[in-house]
């Protein structure tokens, strides 16, 4: 049996969430704790625990007006932890999935 990815398996249309790593967020969303790319999804998801501020990326499911779609949570952009090729082929990777 070939094995498959259940991490960001895209059976809708994709919201890819992309930007620089952290502080992405708006002034208004200030007093939610985090404030990155991870916690716009999590605030969208309307939970607090399905994305973490990782360097893989993780997709989740979000109905939007009776809509599915995928709500990937990429990795940042200028990371501090992954060199920066390294991150942008694996945001590269994601899209070509999407």
């Amino acid at each position: 049996m070939e094995e498959t990815s259940n991490r960001y398996r895209i059976e809708a249309p994709a919201v890819l969430l992309v930007g620089k790593t952290g502080n992405v967020l708006p002034l208004a969303f200030s007093m939610m704790p985090g404030s990155g790319k991870s916690t716009l999804g999590n605030s969208l998801l309307g939970s607090e625990e399905v994305f973490e501020a990782s360097n893989d990326p993780v997709a989740e499911k979000l109905t939007i007006d009776g809509r599915p779609y995928n709500l990937v949570d990429t990795p940042g952009v200028f990371d501090t932890v992954t060199p920066g090729p390294q991150t942008l082929a694996e945001i590269a990777r994601v899209i070509g999935e999407c």
